[in-house]
């Protein structure tokens, strides 16, 4: 008569895929970190470097417009869609326009504090490029290397206590 029957299962294979799984969590949440640093680093540098319109104040001593609106509006989100974002027309401001007229929208003549009579148009001269966010990834290298060998000494780590 035959003895009881054994089964033995041995899980070797999935305790190892569920190691490298963990570990690469790990990983993922460290590059995260890394990059979230990353842009903290970037936005300190680009607000540093953005350029800073001059108040304009009127005939009566009133602040009328307070320079600096670009600078204040940059952020940094993190997550998807990750990256600095700041005024609409950054865009203009750094890679400049092309001579161009300007037309009243709302009203039929357009005027400003200075100007000796209402006018019809303006033909504006353009504005010349001002790449201040690459000026700004420039000064942030020094910073960002160093960020990237610590990260990937706590990589190192992190895939040696593995």
């Amino acid at each position: 008569m035959p003895g009881p029957l054994s089964i033995t299962i041995e899980f070797r294979q999935i305790e190892r895929a569920a190691a490298g799984a963990r570990l690469m969590a790990a990983q993922l949440v460290q590059t995260k970190v890394l990059l979230d640093a990353a842009g903290r680093v970037l936005l300190r540098s680009v607000q540093r470097v953005a350029p800073v319109g001059q108040d304009k104040v009127s005939y009566g001593g009133n602040l009328v417009h307070r320079g600096g609106t670009l600078q204040r509006s940059l952020t940094y989100r993190g997550g998807h869609g990750a990256g600095i974002y700041g005024v609409a027309y950054a865009d203009f401001v750094i890679g400049g326009t092309a001579p161009h007229l300007i037309l009243p929208v709302t009203k039929k003549a357009l005027w400003w504090q200075g100007a000796a009579h209402p006018v019809s148009q303006v033909q504006h001269p353009g504005t010349a490029p001002n790449d201040f966010p690459q000026r700004a990834v420039e000064q942030a290298k020094p910073k960002l290397e160093v960020l990237m060998m610590e990260n990937g000494r706590r990589l190192m780590r992190l895939i040696g206590s593995q």
